[in-house]
C-alpha cells in the first residue's frame, strides 16, 4: 500500500505549487486596489458620461491624436485591478477550501483528485455512480488502485499497446496512462478472492 500513498501525493503536490502562487497573486492584487482606490482622487467617481458622448470623444480623439484623458486611464486601471481582485479572491476561496489536511470528506478528497485529472462533467458522474454502485470506499481508491478498473478494462490489450475503443479504457489511460495492475493485484483486488491459506513447511 505504500507505493499507492506515493502515487497519491505526488498527484497532488504539483496542486500544492500552483495554489501557493495563485494565493501570493492574490494578496499582490489586492494591495495595488487598495493604493489604486487611495491614491486616486474622489473627483473621478462622480463623473458619468453617456455611451454615446464617450464613444463621440472616442472617435473625436483618435482623429485628432489627441492624448486619453488622466481620469479614463484612472478607470481602465481600476477595472484591472478590479479583475485581479476578483480572480484572487476565487482563488483564495478555492485555496482555503482544499488546504484542510487531513480531508474531512472522502468525496473532497475524489473531486480534487478528478480535478487534478482534469476530468469532464460526465466522466465524474460515471465514475461516481460506479463507485455508488460498487461500494468502492473511499472513493479515491479509483486513483490509486488500478487492479479495481479489472472488469472495465482489458488490460492485456492495453498492456500490447492496443486500444479498444471503450470510453472506460480511456478515463483508465486519463488516470493511469498504461500502468497495468500486475496479477498479483490483480488476485487480491477480485470480490470472491479470499485472503491466501497460510503457508506451511514441506510445500
Amino acid at each position: 500500500m505504500l507505493w499507492k500513498h506515493k502515487l497519491l501525493s505526488s498527484r497532488i503536490c504539483p496542486l500544492n505549487s500552483v495554489m501557493g502562487h495563485c494565493t501570493a497573486l492574490l494578496w499582490h492584487g489586492v494591495l495595488a486596489l487598495l493604493c489604486a482606490l487611495w491614491v486616486f482622487e474622489p473627483a473621478a467617481w462622480g463623473q458619468r458620461t453617456a455611451p454615446l458622448e464617450s464613444l463621440r470623444r472616442e472617435f473625436q480623439r483618435r482623429q485628432t491624436g489627441e492624448v486619453l484623458p488622466t481620469s479614463h486611464w484612472k478607470w481602465y486601471i481600476l477595472g484591472f485591478l478590479a479583475l485581479v481582485a476578483v480572480l484572487g479572491v476565487a482563488v483564495w476561496m478555492v485555496e482555503r477550501f482544499r488546504s484542510r489536511r487531513p480531508y474531512t470528506s472522502r468525496w473532497l478528497l475524489f473531486l480534487e483528485l478528478c480535478w487534478v485529472h482534469r476530468l469532464r462533467w460526465r466522466e465524474i458522474w460515471e465514475l461516481w455512480g460506479w463507485i455508488r454502485r460498487e461500494k468502492i470506499h473511499p472513493p479515491a481508491r479509483v486513483f490509486c488502485e488500478p487492479e479495481l478498473w479489472e472488469d472495465r478494462v482489458d488490460f492485456v490489450t492495453l498492456a500490447a499497446g492496443g486500444r479498444d475503443g471503450s470510453p472506460w479504457t480511456a478515463l483508465y489511460e486519463r488516470c493511469f496512462g498504461r500502468l497495468t495492475p500486475t496479477a498479483r493485484n490483480l488476485a487480491q483486488a477480485s470480490p470472491g478472492s479470499a485472503e491466501p491459506p497460510p503457508r506451511t513447511e514441506g510445500n
